[in-house]
């Protein structure tokens, strides 16, 4: 339950990207709040407009969240230029546009700005080293957010939600078929719930602008295999139907990190679940148990 006593909606948010499944899931959660909030998407926002259309739509706003990104990383292999389209040049002009009207602008990223070798998780100041065309765009698009003033960073990883397409929702499709599944263990990550991530950026857009990038990820960590055991414990169904492989034996066109662990960020005294609790609280959106 949501405790308002605290807390006055004084601000207008608009979300770009309202369609997508942290877009949507922002949107609600912000309405929930009572929260002044607009949704952006192509049918009322046509980012290749004149900059003088943009800036009218969104002069009216204290806080833009950008949730625009081409988030199919092994197809970003080959459409490069659709990936560099979506993950920089609209982060770029949203953020340049958004400074001449000092609107605030929160730009979600990932980890795969990082190269996934690190032996200890992340911290949002650790050197990025990205590994495909996905984690470069979306680490340049980091760069041309954080080069204007009143902007800041969430990267996130794992995420999942009701909305759009997710690693739960294919594991659960799978073992309601019957089907036994092979999934990788020896990548390390930290699932995160859509709606955690939602509230982290409200608590972000209400706190003060000292942390430029921060890492809006539960806590504690896990592999893909384990992660889908635990989807298949909330089934009640047989654990053992998901068996560990090797990443070498689920080769991809885009490398994937094999540490994406992200030490997570904490906004004054509110900071994201551990992911298993945070599952445990959000699996009823994908199955009935």
């Amino acid at each position: 339950m949501i405790d308002k006593t605290d807390y006055t909606p004084t601000m207008k948010w608009a979300i770009v990207g309202s369609r997508g499944m942290l877009g949507s899931e922002t949107l609600a959660y912000l309405s929930t709040r009572g929260e002044t909030v607009q949704g952006f998407h192509r049918g009322n926002l046509s980012l290749a407009s004149k900059t003088s259309e943009i800036a009218n739509k969104l002069s009216d706003f204290d806080i833009v969240v950008n949730c625009i990104a081409f988030t199919a990383v092994d197809q970003a292999e080959s459409q490069a230029d659709e990936a560099y389209q979506a993950n920089v040049s609209i982060p770029a002009r949203l953020a340049h546009e958004l400074a001449a009207l000092n609107t605030r602008l929160i730009h979600v990223s990932t980890d795969y700005v990082f190269d996934g070798l690190s032996p200890s998780p992340y911290l949002p100041g650790s050197e990025k080293n990205p590994q495909s065309v996905y984690g470069v765009t979306k680490s340049l698009g980091e760069d041309y957010v954080l080069a204007e003033d009143n902007t800041q960073v969430v990267r996130t990883a794992w995420l999942y939600g009701a909305a759009g397409n997710c690693f739960p929702k294919t594991i659960v499709k799978k073992l309601l078929a019957g089907q036994k599944l092979n999934v990788v263990d020896d990548q390390f990550g930290t699932p995160t719930y859509s709606g955690d991530l939602a509230e982290f950026i409200f608590n972000m857009g209400t706190g003060s602008l000292d942390a430029r990038i921060l890492h809006g990820v539960s806590s504690g960590d896990t592999t893909w295999f384990n992660f889908a055991r635990e989807i298949a414990k909330s089934l009640g169904l047989d654990e053992g139907l998901v068996h560990p492989i090797g990443t070498e034996r689920y080769p991809t066109p885009a490398k994937r990190p094999t540490n994406s662990i992200l030490t997570p960020s904490a906004i004054g005294p509110y900071s994201i679940p551990h992911w298993r609790t945070a599952w445990q609280r959000a699996s009823n959106l994908f199955f009935s148990n």
